[in-house]
């Protein structure tokens, strides 16, 4: 396969609620003609909340994507019957066939890439590939595949947000909070004269308080729940994370607290103290977190930062507060300020990452 090279996402063209599926499914178009009687790839990207699927045409080894459907993760019972849903209805409408398949998955991919198990639906490549008639799929981890988008997305939609001294070739680091917290490794392999992206279960790992207000937040959170194991950084990082500590400073400052979303509480954050010291544990705790993994792996190439909270939040990231906690270093306070850092504004880039990350293993 010839060597993917950097292309632009088609603009938005239009959106639409699908004929011939449930209404719960949505479908979006890009800037181009949606190829008639054509076979394509599929791309499919199961998460946490949201489950994404796109369509790609395949042109010397570059993927593009020409339509993509949406639905609720909660809604995917079973992933053969939504996938033959979707493959039946690309059929009939447009007279695509879909041969391969590229399905990510948010939860742990076992050893032979056969299994993952995730919060709404386990799969099976293996029955999917009985059950649907697909010739070829692949599985892979939600934050493994974007390692392989990066360089296949508009480039305006990586958006730096800390200067640094990029190394060429040097390793990156990618990680994100959404529905839970993901974190994946590129290192580069000069045989394969590519990145090689490297899954993680970090934010299954123990939160690590280092003051009184993370210890009281860590205390709070295991009474509340009535935890028997540790507090994980995903319980502290990731939507959910931020309604716990919306709650437990409404309890410090003995508030009596409407009931708001995560993205309800940054936005008053100008308004409320309770919202205001949410938001600044928050991103003190995201720097934290990102200076561990950036010493932990020596991200010299670079720490790219992925997921809807930071999307949406990206002048969180250029704040004082998050800049100076992230290059505090007992020891490599240099190393940490030459990092530079990155925000993924383009939730597309998982479905690009997984349509590459299928190719370049056909290749191999």
């Amino acid at each position: 396969m010839k060597k993917l090279l950097k292309i632009l996402i088609p603009s938005l063209l239009s959106s639409q609620l699908l004929i011939g599926l449930p209404k719960t499914f949505q479908e979006i178009t890009y800037g181009q003609a949606i190829p008639i009687n054509q076979e394509c790839i599929l791309a499919t990207d199961i998460g946490g909340t949201n489950s994404n699927f796109g369509i790609f045409t395949v042109y010397d080894g570059i993927p593009n994507m020409v339509l993509s459907i949406h639905i609720k993760s909660k809604k995917v019972e079973n992933l053969a019957n939504t996938l033959n849903e979707i493959l039946d209805y690309l059929k009939t409408t447009y007279g695509i066939t879909i041969k391969n398949a590229s399905i990510s998955c948010a939860g742990l991919i076992s050893a032979n890439r056969e299994t993952c198990y995730n919060t709404n639906v386990s799969i099976n490549i293996n029955e999917i590939i009985e059950k649907t008639g697909l010739a070829y799929a692949v599985l892979s981890n939600d934050f493994e595949i974007i390692g392989f988008g990066i360089d296949l997305i508009d480039q305006k939609n990586i958006v730096q947000i800390k200067n640094g001294k990029k190394i060429k070739k040097a390793t990156r680091l990618i990680l994100g909070a959404g529905t839970g917290f993901g974190k994946c490794t590129l290192i580069w392999n000069n045989t394969l004269n590519r990145y090689i992206s490297v899954p993680s279960e970090f934010g299954h790992s123990d939160f690590s308080p280092q003051s009184q207000i993370e210890y009281a937040l860590t205390e709070f959170i295991k009474k509340r729940e009535h935890r028997t194991h540790s507090v994980r950084w995903q319980d502290v990082l990731s939507g959910s994370g931020i309604s716990r500590m919306y709650e437990f400073f409404c309890q410090k400052n003995n508030e009596t607290c409407p009931n708001l979303s995560p993205a309800e509480i940054f936005k008053n954050k100008h308004i409320s103290k309770t919202c205001m010291d949410t938001y600044q544990l928050f991103t003190k705790l995201y720097a934290k977190c990102a200076k561990d993994l950036a010493l932990d792996t020596i991200a010299t190439g670079g720490i790219y930062i992925a997921g809807g909270i930071a999307a949406k939040n990206i002048d969180m990231f250029a704040l004082p507060l998050f800049v100076d906690t992230f290059t505090t270093s007992y020891f490599h306070s240099k190393l940490l300020q030459n990092i530079p850092i990155y925000i993924i504004t383009d939730y597309k880039i998982s479905l690009y990452g997984a349509a590459a990350f299928m190719l370049l293993e056909q290749a191999h």
